[in-house]
């Protein structure tokens, strides 16, 4: 079931935004938006949903949105029972990478370049490495919402940074990514 419809009025009443004025910015009219914030409808299109993140900068919906995504599978849901205090977050994120680092230190894949050269044990330190891994994401996402939320830091703007850092130093290939490319500063 999704959480989007529950999290736009949340978001919205956060904000101290009308339903009308965010039908408005949607492109939608303000019985739908009642709708979907009632559950009634519960399939938003993308694009409702890309003009509500577009509208409000919720961090936590676009979040949300994306862990319902069906194509990626790596995204955490919004942790919308996590204490968002600055302090909270920042010590949550630290724990993970703490965990994170301890579970990649304890993998050994030495010379094992294929499924079957695994014994048991490399599994099992595989799979718990994964599950590290994983718990950085969602930490990470909440780490992010916070920024937003108390700092107003434009997370997106950052990522592009990174983006940035990573094209330097040789790890990715630039691709024409309509988000990139319109925030892009001009040379």
């Amino acid at each position: 079931m999704s959480k989007l419809g529950v999290l736009m009025r949340q978001e919205r009443e956060r904000l101290g935004m009308s339903q009308t004025q965010v039908a408005k910015a949607c492109g939608v009219d303000r019985s739908m938006i009642s709708n979907y914030e009632r559950g009634v409808c519960n399939d938003i299109p993308r694009n409702v949903s890309c003009l509500f993140v577009h509208f409000t900068k919720s961090e936590a919906y676009q979040r949300q949105c994306c862990f319902e995504c069906p194509i990626n599978m790596v995204t955490m849901p919004h942790l919308d029972l996590v204490d968002m205090h600055p302090m909270t977050v920042r010590d949550v994120l630290i724990e993970e990478f703490t965990e994170a680092i301890e579970a990649l230190e304890a993998l050994s894949l030495r010379n094992k370049l294929v499924s079957d050269e695994l014994t048991e044990v490399d599994r099992m330190a595989l799979e718990r490495a994964i599950e590290q891994v994983m718990d950085i994401v969602a930490a990470k996402d909440t780490f992010f919402t916070m920024i937003h939320r108390y700092y107003g830091v434009d997370v997106d703007e950052q990522a592009i940074r990174g983006y940035e850092k990573l094209f330097a130093r040789g790890f990715a290939t630039r691709q024409c990514h309509e988000q990139y490319t319109r925030r892009m500063p001009v040379a």
